[in-house]
């Protein structure tokens, strides 16, 4: 869906059966191109990508553009917040997940409901990073983090932050990282798991709700990295930008960092 106003390049698989030869060709129109086709044993399933390839034109820009540079500059190096981006909360999810979780709304499909479950945690994940970005934590190391090894599930719990650990936090090797509540405890302790603990406090029924569907405690870099980030200025108050990131960071998260938007 949230494609529906790109141009894009994506791999997608269409189960073919017996000796079905299709010319793909005949498929293609104004609106759509075949650059390769192939055959395999596997389907292609959904998150089997390593990354997703951005080219994002920005138009009627307006503003200071030597402080944007710098910024642009800035998240280069340093990378942004790594927040749920608004389609994965759609129009009504958070409020479905509410009836959901108080019983006013019987069990969905388990696409939706899987859909509305990780909505939940998404947004728990969003406050608790919010307060990290507003104490100024959300990049750093603390007693207690839990750092997350970059494009990984495998965290391990920070006792003490040393020069070492620095150094990986610097090249971007390891993150700090925020909770995706399920079943299980959180590795997260003293001032972190306070801070993480106080913002959970508010999602009392939520937290039941994903025990009772069984969904196990996860972790989720609070630091998005920008790579092969560049960009270019037109005269006619035109930026394109050009970058790539990781599967399930979001590119909105990226625009959001520096761009504001005026509403008609």
């Amino acid at each position: 869906m949230k494609d529906k106003q790109a141009i894009t390049t994506q791999w997608f698989s269409v189960r073919c059966t017996g000796r079905y030869r299709q010319a793909w060709s005949v498929l293609e129109d104004e609106r759509l191109e075949i650059i390769a086709a192939t055959r395999h044993a596997r389907k292609l399933r959904r998150g089997s990508h390593s990354g997703n390839r951005f080219q994002i034109r920005i138009r009627q820009l307006e503003g200071n553009l030597a402080l944007l540079q710098r910024r642009l500059l800035q998240i280069k190096v340093d990378g942004v917040p790594n927040y749920f981006g608004p389609q994965r909360f759609g129009q009504r999810n958070l409020e479905k997940v509410s009836a959901l979780f108080s019983g006013e709304l019987s069990t969905p499909p388990p696409a939706e409901r899987s859909l509305l479950l990780s909505s939940a945690r998404s947004r728990m994940f969003n406050d608790v990073l919010s307060c990290r970005v507003r104490d100024g934590s959300w990049n750093t190391l603390q007693p207690g983090d839990v750092a997350m090894l970059d494009k990984t599930n495998s965290y391990f719990r920070v006792d003490a932050v040393s020069a070492e650990l620095l150094a990986r936090l610097q090249r971007f090797d390891i993150h700090p990282s925020g909770p995706l509540f399920g079943n299980g405890e959180n590795p997260a302790a003293r001032g972190i798991s306070a801070l993480e603990a106080e913002v959970l406090l508010r999602y009392q029924q939520w937290c039941a709700g994903l025990r009772q569907f069984g969904l196990r405690f996860q972790r989720r870099a609070l630091r998005m990295g920008v790579a092969q980030m560049r960009w270019e200025f037109s005269d006619d108050g035109i930026l394109d930008l050009y970058f790539v990131l990781h599967k399930g960071s979001f590119a909105t998260s990226v625009l959001n960092d520096f761009l504001a938007t005026k509403q008609d």
